[in-house]
């Protein structure tokens, strides 16, 4: 095995793939109130309920860029890279997230709204939100996919750093039986627990859920310590894998009908399909062998923009949402389905542009003086 690579260099596509992933979530998350009165806005509201699927797409890329950094050859002993590694995330995640909840909190004490538990403040509401009832609306509920991914940073720099490039290999393919392992026990054989929060918790929970992140890292220790082999089995074979899930993907969507994330055919089958398909993806990416056309679409300069600021786009967009949905259920109460159809769409559309905006100017006032902090730790 040869000599791991050294990162490549800042690849564009990439932040067209996390421009893509938060626009799904966000038509998925707008569109939640889509009235399913009639045929046409029934269909459209199936569509834009596999919009989860984004969260996962986000998993992918996390797991790739976090490991590609952590495997990559360095000098620095251990104890070091660690530190400097939990100082840019830190860096990056910390202060928008606690001001989110700061602001937050500090408008639910005012209109006396419910505020965020503890779990919130340490990154656990990932097991706290399942036994939430279903028709409870929190402005932080999507938050979860945050706790999930900083309990990932948290312990596998810890553990991938400990390994060799074949026990990396090894330990990350293991995470992944074990999941599915996990899943299935969970989901078919435990007892106590309903059907519906049992359900809740194998999505939110982080090992359960773990596919697309150990996936992306996978892809990022194939690049990194087996690249001449990787690319070409890759530009080879990858078209054909990606295609292959993504065909199974569409293929449980309809056995499941709607492949609906709490499914438990969805939750066995789906979760490692729509990881292997984003990660193969990610993997044809990086090698630059995706179509040339989607190439192109992911590399706009829109697309482009849109995943520099995908953070902070998925931090306040639900808030709005969970702000909007008692009085834009009451408007379309009294529309008939043509207009629904007019008033989503719009809706949508603004809601996103308005979430975007408030995400580019919170990229310039906030974020951006730490990610300059960042590169005090760079190594």
């Amino acid at each position: 095995m040869s000599d791991p690579r050294p990162p490549p260099a800042h690849v564009t596509v990439l932040d067209g793939l996390r421009g893509v992933a938060v626009l799904v979530v966000l038509v998925y998350h707008f569109a939640w109130t889509f009235s399913e009165r009639g045929p046409v806005t029934a269909t459209i509201a199936a569509c834009t309920r596999v919009g989860w699927v984004g969260v996962d797409l986000f998993f992918v890329l996390s797991g790739y860029l976090i490991t590609r950094g952590l495997v990559a050859r360095s000098d620095l002993p251990h104890r070091a890279r660690l530190a400097r590694f939990w100082a840019r995330r830190f860096l990056r995640i910390f202060p928008l997230y606690y001001l989110v909840l700061l602001v937050g909190t500090a408008v639910a004490l005012l209109v006396h709204a419910e505020t965020p538990g503890a779990a919130y403040w340490l990154y656990l509401q990932n097991y706290t939100l399942p036994f939430d009832a279903w028709d409870r609306v929190r402005w932080t509920s999507h938050l979860w996919s945050l706790a999930v991914e900083e309990q990932f940073y948290l312990g596998w720099p810890l553990i991938i750093l400990l390994r060799r490039p074949g026990g990396q290999a090894a330990l990350a393919m293991t995470i992944l039986v074990t999941a599915t392992v996990l899943r299935v026990v969970l989901l078919f054989h435990l007892p106590g627990l309903s059907r519906s929060v049992v359900a809740k918790l194998v999505y939110c929970a982080t090992l359960t859920h773990a596919d697309g992140l150990v996936l992306g890292a996978l892809v990022a220790i194939a690049h990194t310590h087996a690249p001449e082999l990787t690319t070409r089995l890759t530009r080879r074979f990858g078209r054909s894998v990606a295609g292959l899930a993504y065909c199974g993907v569409v293929f449980l969507a309809v056995v499941t009908r709607g492949f609906n994330q709490y499914d438990r055919r969805v939750a066995v089958l789906g979760y490692p399909l729509v990881a292997v398909a984003f990660a193969v993806t990610v993997g044809l990416a990086v090698d630059g062998a995706l179509p040339p056309r989607m190439t192109s679409a992911l590399s706009r300069s829109w697309v482009t923009s849109v995943g520099r600021v995908s953070y902070a786009m998925y931090l306040f967009h639900w808030p709005l949402v969970a702000l909007l949905i008692a009085p834009v259920l009451r408007l379309e109460g009294a529309m008939t389905d043509a207009q629904v159809l007019t008033f989503g769409g719009l809706y949508i559309v603004v809601g996103t542009a308005g979430t975007y905006a408030a995400a580019r100017v919170s990229f310039v006032l906030v974020e951006s003086p730490f990610l300059r902090l960042k590169q005090r730790f760079a190594g």
